[in-house]
């Protein structure tokens, strides 16, 4: 009986131990995790101003616009930033302003990105229009997301350089924002993809030739969303001069993940 009970205790214990053993031995891409952060630092978005009705109630003499910008964000991919704005007449050197709330739609990622931003004074300052951007929430993937930051609105066109007012209404501005971002149940890919074949190239030509129309074939595999297209310049099939010519391969996937590659393509004559 105690030997039996003795051998049942140390199956047990060696059960436990491989169990630990497997548990603590699985990749760690592998195992899922609750939420992750993906740190942001001083991203540019390309913005466009379009007028806008203002919001019910609004003193006649407000103007108000929409601001809609676009980048490629690592960790996220494409965005798309909408933020109205509520601008009043300079008084005393001050336009008084409010912004928000604003929406980050990720495109392909099935959620927008809920903020809200915070200008202590409410009125343009000559040193820059700097305000608190925080992350309320989302939708989608983004329905739990939260974070915080700085976000600040540039001119780069009229030479205004600190305020949001009527004149930025179809002007080339740009928004600059640091966040740190933290959304549940999500895995923010920074991985790029691996470009394949951009090896040099050497081809022969009578002594006679101008030229060579060289062909090649450029891959890249991403671990997130597999293939995905390589752009390279001069392309595949382009009529090389006698000499080295460098090519420049590019491929980035839905995460904005971009990876390079560069190879010479070399022409001789025989």
């Amino acid at each position: 009986m105690k030997d039996h009970f003795a051998t049942a205790t140390a199956v047990a214990l060696f059960s436990g131990i491989v169990a630990l053993a497997v548990l603590f031995a699985t990749p760690a891409d592998a195992r899922t995790t609750d939420s992750d952060t993906l740190q942001l630092n001083g991203v540019s978005l390309s913005v466009q101003s379009t007028p806008s009705s203002c919001p019910q109630g609004s003193p006649d003499t407000d103007v108000c616009f929409l601001r809609t910008g676009k980048a490629k964000i690592p960790g996220l991919g494409s965005v798309t930033e909408v933020d109205p704005i509520v601008s009043a007449p300079d008084t005393l050197q001050c336009i008084p302003f409010s912004a928000g709330p604003l929406k980050f739609t990720v495109a392909g990622k099935q959620g927008e990105l809920d903020a809200s931003v915070d200008f202590a004074s409410q009125c343009n300052v000559a040193s820059g229009a700097q305000g608190t951007l925080t992350i309320t929430g989302g939708s989608g993937i983004f329905a739990n997301a939260s974070g915080s930051g700085t976000l600040q609105p540039v001119g780069t066109s009229d030479g205004d350089d600190a305020f949001i007012d009527a004149d930025d209404i179809g002007e080339s501005l740009h928004d600059t924002f640091s966040v740190t971002l933290t959304a549940p149940d999500t895995t923010f890919d920074l991985t790029p993809p691996v470009i394949k074949g951009a090896g040099s190239k050497t081809a022969r030509v009578p002594k006679t030739a101008k030229f060579a129309r060289v062909k090649f074939k450029v891959t890249a595999e991403d671990a997130v969303d597999g293939s995905v297209p390589v752009t390279c310049t001069p392309k595949s099939g382009t009529r090389f001069k006698i000499g080295h010519t460098k090519v420049k391969c590019s491929a980035t996937d839905s995460s904005a993940n971009k990876a390079t590659a560069n190879f010479t393509v070399t022409v001789k004559r025989r």
